[in-house]
């Protein structure tokens, strides 16, 4: 992006949708780092669109790239029998609560492995591709792995 912005001697305006809930939190301060970069540096205006808000930072406002957004409702919880572990997930399946997924069930002191691992996300408003690959990782790691969307078995 800065061999783009270098070229263009007038104003640049970056456009992005929806990258707070596409990333994970190390890609996301990455991401901004940059565009903070562009924006001190080459007069850039970024505008930057959340689920239906819209922001636009120029250099006045670059301290409000530093502000993570804060994760819409989202709570764990789990049950566990001898034979199926069940943990549930309510709210949105974003970058940042896909990450607390993940760490929830590696965290469970409970042995997956001769367990079948049932995830409820019936109660899941939307997924996000951050909220997908976290889904697989788990799929991948575990060897029998349910998951529960709405009244419909996906496996």
């Amino acid at each position: 992006m800065e061999n783009i912005v270098k070229e263009k001697n007038n104003k640049i305006l970056i456009l992005t949708e929806n990258i707070e809930n596409d990333l994970f939190d190390f890609e996301l301060k990455y991401a901004r780092a940059n565009i903070k970069r562009l924006i001190y540096n080459y007069n850039v205006i970024y505008m930057k669109s959340e689920l239906g808000s819209i922001e636009i930072i120029e250099k006045k406002d670059v301290g409000e790239l530093d502000k993570l957004k804060d994760a819409h409702k989202f709570n764990l919880s789990h049950l566990s029998s001898d034979e199926d572990v069940i943990v549930r997930v309510e709210g949105s399946l974003d970058s940042i609560t896909a990450s607390k997924l993940i760490d929830y069930v590696e965290g469970l002191s409970i042995d997956l492995h001769n367990r079948n691992l049932i995830i409820n996300l019936s109660k899941v408003d939307y997924i996000m591709p951050a909220g997908l690959n976290v889904l697989e990782k788990i799929e991948s790691k575990y060897s029998n792995v349910e998951l529960i969307f709405k009244h419909t078995n996906l496996k």
